[in-house]
């Protein structure tokens, strides 16, 4: 935080990003971003396009996880030996290569002569050694020797590894701290205010976190379909009192606004969430959303010690956005949509969902969705639109006769489920007559049920296909595993199974 105040300000005229996402993760980001474009240099290191590269002077292409070679450690203190499984494409370097070049360049050649990983190694070990002598547990001195051949064939272990041949699988298990005595010490803490409090223009308390299937800004998670069918949007959760008292019910596109800015995003009426208090996926970025960014709204007061955002709280507000018209976009093209309200975008087999939303009339909204559709030459268009202008269906059919993509435009809550379009889009296989009726009709050929939300993203089971079979006697995770597979793979999505069941059986019950 402090650190882009200074960019802001102008202290910091030349910054250097690699691998992290500033305009997305930072609190107030707004402000995070006016400090990047006002930045005199600003160089990002990373593999893909993200909201911060935007902000680039110069663009290094880098090595990805599974390209690297190197070292790893884990939240239990192991650490093992990584090597890449798939080559560097293009230009990309590893990160190491990439700073001692530049170092080359400008001149400091001699300090930064390394040629391979285990050099890197080699010093990293011996500084975490240099003035040391107990006083911190993270010691890997009794490695700063190891040569090329001992470095590759490393056996995964804990640290500390120090000089003096220490090795301990368990932190303390001599009864012995890292404290002049030797003895532990407990630091007193006291519980503080916040530093802003709900009230009656911000009466929501708004916390942020992790999806289940989720990673940081989804610059990777998010190409994988199907870790995006558990949350395809970006939702703020409200607890049902919560739902009803801003007027708003379960999928409505909603204005989330805090002092530091806003997003929108759709409405998830949830049991499970807090009253009083509305929660919102970390993960959103300009690269799937048109505006849902949790760090737009979080604030950026500081603990006074850790330097640590407040990222869990912030009061927050919550109206309907008014809406005029609905849209989804099935392409196999990688797109940016501007001048929609709001729009998002996910993964699907074979290509991508674009999900539209726009303020104006349907007939309006028709004109503008329409300009997102890539028909090229060789393709065939078919189109409908309704006589009153309240609907509008087209699709590209490429010279196979395969979807390439198909646009439905209507107004809100009137648009058919996705999976059959998708399932089009998907197989690459010439439309038959029934498939490109359907596609005019804006209905499956052969009826689909909708399946819900996804919760087991193994086997592509949703929140409906889980509450019929509770209705029909599933009364256990057991059984439900025994008839649809769901949460007997990963495990990840036994809670929300567990959750459906119980909700399933309060009904029953009233």
């Amino acid at each position: 935080v402090d650190m882009f105040q200074a960019v802001a300000d102008g202290r910091i005229k030349a910054l250097w990003v690699m691998g992290t996402n500033p305009a997305v993760s930072m609190p107030d980001a707004s402000r995070v971003r006016v400090a990047l474009a006002k930045c005199d240099f600003v160089v990002v290191s990373d593999v893909t396009r993200t909201d911060t590269t935007r902000y680039a002077d110069v663009l290094l292409p880098v090595a990805a996880w599974g390209e690297k070679d190197g070292t790893v450690t884990n939240s239990e203190r192991r650490l093992s030996r990584q090597r890449p499984f798939l080559p560097a494409p293009g230009e990309a370097k590893a990160d190491w290569r990439i700073v001692c070049d530049v170092a080359v360049r400008m001149g400091f050649g001699e300090a930064f002569a390394y040629r391979t990983p285990a050099e890197i190694f080699r010093e990293h070990a011996a500084l975490s050694a240099f003035e040391n002598r107990g006083k911190r547990l993270f010691d890997l001195g009794g490695m700063a020797d190891l040569g090329v051949e001992d470095y590759s064939a490393l056996a995964p272990r804990h640290w500390p590894a120090s000089e003096r041949g220490e090795h301990q699988t368990r932190l303390f298990g001599d009864g012995r701290f890292p404290t002049p005595d030797g003895r532990a010490r407990f630091v007193p803490v006291r519980q503080e205010a916040t530093a802003f409090s709900v009230d009656a223009d911000y009466p929501l308390a708004l916390n942020t976190g992790r999806l289940r299937d989720q990673w940081h800004t989804m610059t990777r998670t998010g190409n994988v379909p199907r870790l995006m069918a558990h949350a395809s949007e970006p939702a703020v959760d409200l607890h049902p009192a919560d739902a009803a008292a801003h007027r708003l019910k379960d999928g409505d596109l909603a204005q989330l606004s805090t002092r530091f800015g806003f997003v929108r995003a759709r409405v998830r009426v949830a049991d499970a969430q807090r009253r009083g208090h509305a929660f919102l996926p970390m993960h959103w970025s300009g690269q799937f959303a048109a505006r849902a960014a949790a760090g737009l709204l979080s604030s950026p007061i500081t603990d006074p010690h850790s330097g640590q955002p407040e990222l869990k709280h912030v009061p927050a507000r919550i109206v309907r956005q008014n809406t005029g018209w609905t849209g989804v976009l099935i392409t196999r093209r990688d797109l940016r949509p501007t001048g929609f309200v709001h729009w998002s975008r996910h993964a699907v087999e074979g290509g991508w969902a674009y999900e539209l939303t726009g303020t104006e009339p349907p007939d309006q909204g028709i004109l503008l969705a329409r300009k997102l559709l890539g028909v090229r030459p060789q393709d065939q268009l078919l189109e409908y639109t309704d006589r009153r202008g309240l609907a509008y269906r087209a699709a590209a059919i490429d010279d196979a006769g395969a979807m390439a993509e198909a646009l439905l435009v209507a107004a809100p809550d009137q648009l058919p489920t996705r999976d059959w379009l998708v399932s089009l889009l998907a197989t690459r296989q010439p439309l038959s007559t029934a498939d490109r009726h359907a596609l005019l009709s804006g209905r499956s050929p052969v009826p689909m049920p909708a399946i819900g939300r996804v919760v087991c993203a193994c086997f592509h089971i949703g929140s409906n296909q889980i509450a019929s079979a509770v209705a029909s006697g599933c009364d256990s995770l057991e059984a439900i595993g025994a008839t649809l597979r769901a949460g007997t793979n990963c495990g990840s999505c036994r809670s929300e199974i567990r959750a459906i069941i119980d909700a399933r059986q309060v009904q029953a019950a009233e």
